[in-house]
């Protein structure tokens, strides 16, 4: 009776029913159908289960920010604790579930030195700092570069050690001259790493063993996406003292120069260059006075101005990742590159204010992580 009642009442509203097996009024699949496109194309949510058992979107996924060119800010998270002192810490980030933290060596007043350990980031916390069991070399590690979760290597000024998933190798000497020192690293691959010099060399490890090779010119970062491509930023000055950048390219069996490109203005003698290349055809390079070049495949841009040109300084550490975009460190302050434009970033602001990062690392995903005086801060720059 409640059913044929109920379907009296639909029917005098103009729309169809008839009666289950179990005596209660069902709508046919059209009218279902038809009101879950109405729900949706009016923005209400549809409900595929008894709304006390679904999760928050905060439950389901970790909080993230993406940046979209409508919205040019991304939100940090944090501070997490982090079981190390970061003055004496190299961090390399592959995902954002993977990062890895090597720390000790030398203490600030060069003569302590602190055991070597390293720690794991897994997207949420970190991990129980383990010793590494090796010995601190002189200066200690200096350049840390992870390829994946099972290969990085870390290099001292001479010596260098691998990591390959909670094993580190016994420290080796590089094919250096005695009186040079590694001043950058670069691991995209297994197997492959490139480093530089202080004295123009290339360091190549590859089939096991590294090898060292000619760049003509004293680089100051070096990045490369395999073993085939690899990019090394050089600062110069022209005739005329200008800010001129010049690059080096690998193609997996020699290094060729760049011609320098267009001047940018003022003295590069404080300054340095940071070049980070997510794919062979996108590069992004910052020099001194807060200038950016842009890489696409065949040929570097002219420089852009980003910054509040300080002199000083120039470009301390730059990051792109696969969405094309980049992170940029200039002078003291943070700027985020999204369609060619650049953005300011602030710091994170932490429990005593803002929070400057060191060290910061950020993966091609886009992901980066950072320690500050509270702790470590994560943020998705897409």
């Amino acid at each position: 009776m409640r059913c044929e009642l109920a379907a009296k009442r639909r029917r005098d509203a103009g729309q169809p029913t008839h009666c289950d097996r179990r005596g209660g009024s069902r709508v046919n699949n059209w009218d279902r159908t038809a009101a879950t496109l109405l729900i949706a194309l009016v923005g209400l949510p549809v409900l595929s289960q008894p709304a006390s058992t679904l999760r928050s979107a905060s439950e389901q996924h970790p909080p993230a920010t993406t940046l979209t060119p409508r919205d040019a800010t991304a939100r940090w998270f944090g501070p997490t604790v982090t079981p190390t002192e970061r003055g004496n810490t190299r961090l390399s980030c592959v995902s954002r579930h993977f990062c890895l933290a090597l720390t000790g060596g030398p203490g600030i007043d060069a003569v302590t030195s602190e055991p070597l350990a390293y720690t794991i980031w897994n997207g949420s916390r970190w991990a129980t700092p383990i010793p590494t069991g090796l010995t601190p070399p002189a200066g200690g590690f200096t350049a840390l570069s992870c390829a994946t979760a099972t290969f990085c290597a870390a290099t001292s000024a001479s010596e260098t050690t691998f990591y390959r998933g909670h094993r580190w190798s016994p420290t080796a000497t590089l094919p250096l001259p005695s009186s040079d020192a590694v001043y950058a690293l670069s691991c995209p691959v297994i197997g492959f790493c490139a480093a530089i010099d202080q004295e123009g060399n290339a360091i190549v490890f590859r089939h096991g063993t590294w090898s060292l090779d000619s760049l003509g010119v004293m680089a100051t970062s070096i990045s490369c996406t395999s073993s085939h491509f690899c990019v090394a930023a050089t600062p110069r000055s022209n005739s005329a003292n200008a800010f001129v950048a010049s690059f080096s390219r690998f193609n997996g069996s020699e290094w060729t120069p760049v011609r320098p490109l267009r001047p940018g203005i003022g003295d590069p003698a404080g300054g340095s260059m940071s070049v980070s290349c997510a794919a062979a055809n996108f590069c992004e390079a910052g020099g001194a006075l807060d200038q950016v070049w842009s890489f696409n495949g065949k040929r570097w841009s002219a420089p852009l101005q980003v910054g509040p040109k300080n002199p000083s300084v120039g470009t301390q550490n730059m990051w792109c990742s696969h969405g094309s975009r980049c992170l940029g460190w200039f002078n003291q302050d943070l700027d985020v590159v999204s369609r060619s434009r650049w953005t300011p970033l602030p710091w994170p602001h932490g429990p005593t204010g803002n929070q400057s990062l060191f060290p910061l690392s950020c993966s091609l995903d886009g992901w980066c992580v950072g320690l500050g005086a509270a702790g470590s801060y994560t943020i998705h720059v897409g």
